[in-house]
Formats: C-alpha cells, structure tokens, sequence
C-alpha cells in the first residue's frame, strides 16, 4: 500500500495509507455519531469521509496543519483520537478482515486483518504532530 505524509508546521510523518484509511473512517464515524462532542471536527470529518470515498494513493490528508490552528478543535481531535485508539484496543491484537470491510468499506480497498498496534501507532504520530 501507498505512503502519505501529513505535516504540522516543520514536522511531518509517513503514514501507511491503510492505517489512515480505517482511522479516518473510524474517525469520521465518531464525529457523525457525536457531533455535539466534536462540532469542530465536523467539517474536517466530511474531507475525511471523501479522502476515502475518492481515495488516491499517497493522497490522504488530515489537514492536521489548519486543525491545530483552532485550540478547541485541536482539543476535540485529542479526545477523539483517545476515544478510537480505545476502540481499537476492545479489539484485541487485530481487527478482522471481515469487519473492516463491511463497518469501514473504502471503494477499491480490500482490508485484510489489521494488527492493531500498527493503529495505535499511527494514532500516537498523530498525537506527536499536533502536540
């Protein structure tokens, strides 16, 4: 699978576009259920929703540079990313194929099992990017 950068000021990581893709539909799926929670996010979960809907490979962007912009939705996004990697965790060391593909479906994306310390990961760079 492809690589995508995501960049907060001077620093940046390299993300697994498929650990993006299910944190971002993971993600998104928080915010619409919540929106009371993370009225701020929602505007960056619709993006998120058509970074995977339309997916391109290495093109996955978190906006994570405007975010931080806003203190407040930068502190939802922190609480979000708590809630999801707590999600993950529940499902122990990977998350099935099957459940992936039918709750998170990305077009043109087939998920295999997912070891979940490979999310957490990517959660905890995300973390790194915008503290």
């Amino acid at each position: 699978m492809a690589h995508s950068i995501q960049v907060v000021g001077e620093k940046n990581e390299i993300f697994d576009d498929g650990d993006l893709l299910i944190l971002l539909r993971m993600m998104t799926e928080e915010v619409e259920k919540n929106t009371g929670t993370y009225g701020r996010l929602k505007p960056f979960a619709a993006r998120w929703k058509d970074d995977c809907d339309y997916y391109t490979l290495g093109a996955i962007e978190i906006d994570l540079d405007t975010l931080v912009e806003e203190p407040m939705a930068k502190s939802e996004l922190l609480e979000l990313l708590s809630v999801v990697e707590q999600r993950i965790g529940n499902f122990g060391d990977q998350i099935p194929a099957e459940i992936l593909n039918k709750r998170w479906h990305v077009p043109t994306i087939y998920f295999g099992d997912c070891q979940t310390h490979y999310l957490v990961s990517a959660v905890e760079k995300i973390r790194t990017l915008v503290a």
